[in-house]
């Protein structure tokens, strides 16, 4: 789920835009997976920027808090 996020508008968004969020870097997902297993909760942060004709038209960052919803043999 999300836990806060902020987005800073740079200019208008006047047509059809396009997202890109950069992919999660190995260190950063085994973090995310030992926290869950270990605490039964971790925490991500993220980042994407949109696009408009080519123009970088805002940036996005967000937290996100995975959670084990079931318990584990750990």
């Amino acid at each position: 789920m999300i836990q806060r996020n902020t987005i800073d508008y740079l200019a208008p968004i006047t047509a059809d835009f396009g997202a890109e969020c950069p992919a999660v870097t190995a260190e950063k997902l085994a973090r995310l997976v030992k926290m869950l297993r270990r605490h039964g909760r971790a925490r991500i942060g993220l980042s994407a920027h949109l696009t408009c004709a080519g123009a970088k038209v805002a940036a996005f960052s967000g937290e996100y808090v995975a959670m084990r919803l079931t318990p584990t043999g750990n």
